[in-house]
């Protein structure tokens, strides 16, 4: 990033699933930045846990975030995928969430509800001021995101949605 003499994988994973979003909504980025953006992330999936500053578990969220921007960009990673499937237990509520998204956008729709077992609704988190996702506000809202795209009948909307708005203070979410 300019100015930056590091890679922040996380924060480049994140304006990843930014611009996919942007795309859906018919905005155009500039290619080149594009290209570039996602074959960093795609490399960033290969990486051992001992090269990044993240946690073994944090790294598999991210890489579940790193399936989801690829695939959105039709670049699947579905051998990522299919090794994340397997690991669960190592997903926070987010990561799942990201991870079935992922599976949505290659069109297994099947594989994206098997990635979100009936123990991803209680999943909570502890909040860490250090952390950007260690808020059950960011997992919750990116779950409900996920799940209005999966299946806009599903039965946890209604829930997610409850909690996120118990989880206003004065109208508003003290993070995201």
């Amino acid at each position: 990033w300019p100015g930056g003499q590091h890679s922040d994988l996380w924060a480049s994973a994140y304006v990843g699933q930014l611009l996919l979003a942007a795309r859906c909504a018919g905005y155009a980025a500039e290619p080149r930045f594009v290209e570039e953006l996602l074959k960093y992330l795609k490399a960033s999936l290969y990486m051992d846990e001992r090269q990044t500053n993240e946690d073994p578990q944090a790294t598999e969220n991210t890489r579940a975030r790193l399936c989801h921007v690829l695939a959105g960009f039709r670049q699947p990673q579905e051998g990522w995928q299919a090794r994340l499937a397997e690991r669960l237990d190592r997903l926070d509520m987010a990561g799942r969430a990201h991870l079935a998204a992922a599976w949505l956008e290659t069109g297994q729709k099947g594989r994206a509800l098997a990635a979100l077992p009936p123990d991803t609704i209680e999943l909570t988190v502890a909040s860490s001021p250090g952390s950007p996702t260690a808020s059950q506000v960011h997992q919750q809202a990116t779950l409900l995101a996920v799940l209005l795209d999966l299946d806009r009948n599903h039965p946890w909307i209604p829930v997610l949605v409850r909690k996120l708005e118990a989880a206003r203070t004065a109208g508003f979410w003290r993070t995201t």
